[in-house]
């Protein structure tokens, strides 16, 4: 259930393409990814891309987050929407480590 949740964000994430370099939390593990990340924690790497980007999933009562690079699409604020039913916010930003807390 929680794979299916993470499987779904990353997916959405997927859709953003690189461009410019910036610094960005990249994880996918549910511990790893709550907030604030912890940056010595080992489900949690950096990456550089375009923009940050972090997500939040609500799936039966709980919270996914995911955090990564992307985007070619970006929009610098968060957005929430529903997907399959369940409402996701997805939010970019375009300083380095931007998307940790």
């Amino acid at each position: 259930m929680t794979g299916t949740v993470l499987l779904l964000t990353s997916s959405i994430l997927f859709l953003w393409h690189p461009s410019e370099a910036v610094k960005c939390y990249k994880c996918e593990a549910i511990d790893a990814c709550n907030s604030p990340v912890n940056a010595n924690d080992p489900g949690v790497s950096v990456c550089n891309d375009n923009y940050c980007i972090s997500s939040k999933v609500e799936f039966m009562g709980m919270t996914a987050s995911v955090r990564d690079c992307g985007t070619d699409v970006a929009f610098n604020e968060c957005q929430t929407m529903t997907i399959s039913g369940m409402p996701t916010t997805i939010c970019t930003c375009k300083t380095d480590y931007c998307n940790g807390s």
